[in-house]
């Protein structure tokens, strides 16, 4: 969705956005990369930008704003729990996971935030990227992925055995992210989202 979104913005804004004009950086690290060098112009990974006051995500999206910009939403987003229903049948969400159960979550995700408060019964393991997740999931190495719900929806297609056993409401919605530096792009892609959305 990131990458066809962007794509048309790109093509809204008369420019041409190809595979190669992607990179893959390590999430815990992308916001303080957009401010501080110029490998990449725009942050468009399912990135919560906008959480309610109060949410475990909130305090997360307030620190991402005094490095970045954010562009107006584009995606409202749930987190999800994800699980091995041929493994742990009787896991239906959160509060039937067993005490002690290893729960995969990706570094400086708000999915992460979410489940450092909610899920204090669970031993949280820390990944830096969201596929390491699902292969340790079917690996039998963590009980559960708490991860946003696009995300997961994306990452179990076509694994059987991996379900959403819960969609959780936080209230976050994505955007994207570009540097405090470059108004006028945070402006070009706002009108292009506006009419794109309209």
């Amino acid at each position: 969705f990131d990458v066809d979104l962007v794509r048309a913005v790109a093509d809204k804004l008369g420019l041409e956005n190809t595979d190669d004009d992607w990179l893959s950086v390590n999430f815990n690290t992308i916001f303080t990369q957009l401010q501080r060098t110029d490998k990449f112009d725009i942050i468009a990974a399912a990135t919560t930008a906008y959480a309610p006051e109060g949410s475990p995500a909130f305090d997360v999206t307030e620190e991402r704003k005094t490095h970045v910009d954010f562009t107006v939403p584009v995606y409202p987003s749930l987190q999800s729990l994800t699980v091995d229903t041929a493994e742990n049948p009787d896991i239906d969400g959160p509060d039937s996971l067993p005490d002690g159960a290893r729960v995969a979550v990706q570094e400086a995700t708000t999915g992460a935030f979410w489940a450092e408060e909610n899920l204090t019964g669970a031993e949280l393991v820390q990944f830096p990227k969201a596929p390491g997740m699902y292969q340790a999931l079917e690996a039998g190495q963590v009980v559960g992925v708490l991860n946003d719900l696009p995300v997961s929806l994306d990452a179990i297609d076509g694994k059987p055995n991996l379900e959403v056993v819960a969609q959780i409401d936080t209230g976050e919605e994505y955007a994207f992210a570009v540097s405090k530096d470059n108004q006028p792009l945070l402006e070009a892609i706002n009108t292009a989202l506006e009419e794109l959305f309209q």
